[in-house]
């Protein structure tokens, strides 16, 4: 995906008669729209405004999208080399560097790049630094991209966040970043129990079949995403290095587990094979029960521990539905989901939400709310088979707008097939298929937070009208925005909505 160009309707990468023709065919309609460039939800004259003053621009007039695939590795003891994909439209870089643990702010270190990699060669060796990227071109620069961290004078083991589901209908052999952006867990997290390194229990059958493999020569291939990638960087000085791992781990030298890491006569695994002084391996949870476990990166000549992850199961699935037209996909490339809906002004808060989770050590799933409906029946096979399975013991559906009413959809249909789900979040849920307030107590959830406004003339929310219909023993937990001045556009994308659906979560589910 490239920059979002304003008054460019039909998303062409130029502006030209064929936008206001787009513009006419959508005046007068009511909603999310890549035709609103306003952000007003209402396709009206303001918008022709919009059109007018960018007709005859091309992408090449907007500053581009942040760069991709950041990363940093130390290559000596005050050196640290930092890499990223190139950016459409750039013609240089700004690197920018902090310490996390004492600065706040970046400072830019080279404002002028002209490749895709940059050693930083004014590091302190042992200190942990993060690095981010803005693309730049002469309309200007894009937003910060994701950031990657390094430790100068140290090898470093990196954990990135689970790969996305696959469906089981159209399995691909992994690994899927899709449609999360990959992402790292970040040093002060990594041997935290909540805050670390998530996994997947391996609780599925990965050759059922067909259901989960694909044939690549006639050769059934697991199409896995229970798996974990792990990043192994040493020195350019350091000899031979070897993983410690727990009994409940299994590694392996690719995602499709067709290379296990050699083991010697006593079990323990051997010297890892770098290309570059960068090894990848992927980690998969085999124990029975959920836990904890920890993989441990030792230097073999001095037997010194040099990094270590802790993983641990999760026990919560998060399914998320964003509102109409709402696309759980990081499109700008600035490390979230939760971008502009459609490059207009309005950004996708409920998905800046599951961004968050996920980033924090949960199992969080993003979908557009059209996936409710049961024809998809991707979001559906996912709670079931991961609860089914004994991978999750609990599970929670949130949405927004629309997307809170393909919330309520979900947590009626799996009800009714013998899935209780954990807790709902509804903000500001209309009707998944029409423009009517979501207030009809769904069946059997243990727990529904349900966030409203009535501050706006087209689209709100509302309390449920029949709590009296909930089991016994369920919480029906209220909470009117209208006294906080904020609308239907904005109620997702404000702090203290995000906070309060956060600590509600925190609080009443484990990871």
């Amino acid at each position: 995906m490239l920059a979002y160009l304003p008054g460019d309707y039909n998303l062409s990468g130029v502006v030209d008669n064929n936008d206001y023709t787009e513009w006419q065919a959508n005046f007068g309609n009511i909603g999310e729209s890549p035709v609103d460039g306003n952000g007003d939800r209402i396709i009206d004259a303001a918008d022709y405004v919009v059109w007018r003053k960018n007709l005859g621009k091309t992408l090449a007039d907007v500053a581009p999208d942040a760069p991709r695939g950041v990363e940093a590795r130390a290559v000596g003891a005050t050196s640290i080399e930092v890499t990223w994909e190139a950016a459409a439209n750039a013609t240089s870089y700004a690197v920018q560097r902090r310490q996390p643990d004492t600065e706040t702010e970046f400072t830019t270190i080279a404002p002028s790049v002209g490749t895709t990699s940059y050693t930083d060669s004014t590091a302190t060796a042992n200190t942990t630094y993060e690095y981010r990227l803005l693309a730049q071109n002469s309309a200007g620069s894009s937003p910060a991209s994701q950031t990657a961290q390094a430790t100068a004078n140290q090898a470093n083991l990196t954990a990135y966040r689970p790969q996305f589901r696959q469906d089981p209908n159209a399995p691909i052999a992994g690994p899927i970043y899709a449609p999360w952006p990959k992402t790292r867990v970040l040093e002060p997290d990594e041997n935290s129990n909540t805050l670390g390194a998530g996994i997947r229990m391996n609780a599925d059958d990965d050759n059922q079949n067909g259901i989960r493999d694909r044939f690549e020569s006639g050769i059934a291939i697991p199409a896995e995403d229970d798996l974990i990638e792990l990043r192994v960087d040493r020195l350019p000085s350091q000899g031979n290095m070897v993983l410690v791992a727990s009994s409940d781990i299994a590694l392996y030298y690719d995602p499709k587990k067709a290379t296990p890491l050699p083991t010697d006569m006593s079990g323990n695994y051997l010297p890892l094979t770098f290309t570059n002084n960068r090894a990848t391996v992927w980690v998969e949870w085999i124990g029975a029960d959920h836990g904890f476990a920890t993989v441990t990166l030792v230097d073999q000549a001095s037997s010194t521990s040099q990094d270590s992850i802790r993983f641990h199961t999760f026990r919560t699935l998060w399914i998320v539905f964003g509102g109409n037209t709402q696309n759980p996909a990081d499109t700008d490339g600035d490390g979230s989901i939760g971008d502009p809906v459609q490059g207009g002004p309005n950004r996708e808060g409920i998905f800046d939400v599951a961004q968050s989770l996920y980033n924090s050590g949960w199992n969080v799933l993003p979908f557009d709310e059209e996936d409710a409906d049961a024809f998809a029946d991707i979001p559906y096979t996912v709670i079931t088979q991961a609860v089914g399975w004994g991978q999750v013991e609990w599970f929670g559906i949130m949405g927004y707008s629309q997307g809170g009413g393909a919330t309520h959809d979900m947590i009626e249909r799996t009800f009714e097939d013998g899935y209780v789900p954990a807790m709902g979040v509804w903000v500001d849920a209309i009707d998944h298929d029409g423009a009517l307030e979501e207030n009809d107590w769904p069946n059997e959830v243990l727990y529904l937070l349900n966030i409203w406004e009535d501050n706006d003339l087209l689209l709100d929310g509302g309390p449920v009208t029949n709590p009296e219909d909930r089991f016994p023993g369920t919480v029906y937990d209220p909470f009117d925005a209208t006294g906080l001045g904020l609308d239907h556009s904005s109620i997702d994308d404000s702090p203290f909505i995000h906070n309060l659906i956060r600590n509600t979560i925190n609080s009443w589910l484990p990871r």
